[in-house]
C-alpha cells in the first residue's frame, strides 16, 4: 500500500469538497498514482508532492474508471464501463479526467502554518516519521515521553521519513490540556478511532510539523 498516494487523495478530494459540496465530488482513484505515476514506487511507497506534480499534468480519475487493486499493475487508462453504455452522465463516459492539481506547494512548517492552511484550504498531507508500534495505536495521544514505554522502544530514534498521513484538524485533552493533531491513516475505518489517530501538537514529534503539503485543486 503506498501512504502517500492514499493520503494525497484525501485532501484532494477534501478540498474539492470544500469548494464544492460533498455530493458533488465522486471517490477520486488512489490506482491510478500507483499504477501511473513513475515520479513515485507504487505500492512501494513515494511522496505526495510527486503525486501533486502527476495531477498538474495528467489530471484525476474516478475510483470507477480506475478501481483499485492494491498491487502496481500496468499502468492503463479505459473506462471499466463498457463501449455500449450509452449513459453520459457517468464520470467515466463524460470526463475521464475529473480533476486536476493547479499548484502543489509546501506549507509553512510549523503548528501555525499547519492550522492556517487548514482553516483556509482544507486538510494537509505529511511525510513523518511513523512509529512501528504505532502500528497497533488506539486511542489516547502518541507522543514521545522518557517517563513512558514509547520512549523505552526506541521512539525518540526515529528519524526515518516513513509514512504519509492527514492532519484532518486539532484540539486539546481536556483532562491535561495536552495540544494534539488529528491525524487521519489509511489503514481502515476499524484502525485507531474510526480511522483516525491523536498526535501531540507543537513538538514536531516524529517529524510529523517537518513535511506539510498542499494542494490549489479543480474540477
Amino acid at each position: 500500500m503506498s501512504s502517500s498516494s492514499h493520503s494525497f487523495i484525501q485532501v484532494v478530494e477534501n478540498r474539492l469538497r470544500m469548494q464544492h459540496g460533498v455530493s458533488v465530488i465522486p471517490n477520486l482513484s488512489v490506482q491510478q498514482l500507483i499504477s501511473c505515476n513513475y515520479m513515485n514506487e507504487g505500492c512501494q511507497g513515494g511522496w505526495s508532492i510527486f503525486d501533486g506534480f502527476f495531477a498538474e499534468n495528467v489530471g484525476l480519475f474516478a475510483q470507477d474508471c480506475y478501481p483499485y487493486s492494491g498491487k502496481n499493475g500496468q499502468c492503463q487508462y479505459q473506462s471499466k464501463i463498457s463501449t455500449n453504455d450509452t449513459d453520459t452522465s457517468h464520470w467515466c463516459r463524460s470526463n475521464f479526467e475529473i480533476a486536476k492539481v493547479t499548484k502543489s506547494y509546501q506549507v509553512e512548517p510549523t503548528e501555525t502554518g499547519i492550522q492556517k492552511e487548514i482553516l483556509k484550504n482544507g486538510m494537509v498531507d505529511v511525510t513523518w516519521s511513523f512509529p512501528i508500534y504505532a502500528q497497533h495505536f488506539g486511542t489516547g495521544i502518541l507522543k514521545i515521553s522518557p517517563d513512558n514505554a514509547q520512549a523505552k522502544e526506541g521512539a525518540d530514534m526515529i528519524d526515518e521519513l516513513s509514512h504519509t498521513s492527514s492532519i484532518i484538524g486539532w484540539g486539546v485533552d481536556p483532562k491535561d490540556r495536552t495540544k494534539y493533531w488529528i491525524v487521519r491513516n489509511a489503514f481502515g475505518q476499524t484502525w485507531g478511532e474510526n480511522g483516525d489517530f491523536k498526535v501531540i501538537r507543537g513538538q514536531n514529534a516524529f517529524n510529523i510539523e517537518s513535511f506539510p503539503g498542499g494542494y490549489d485543486v479543480i474540477l
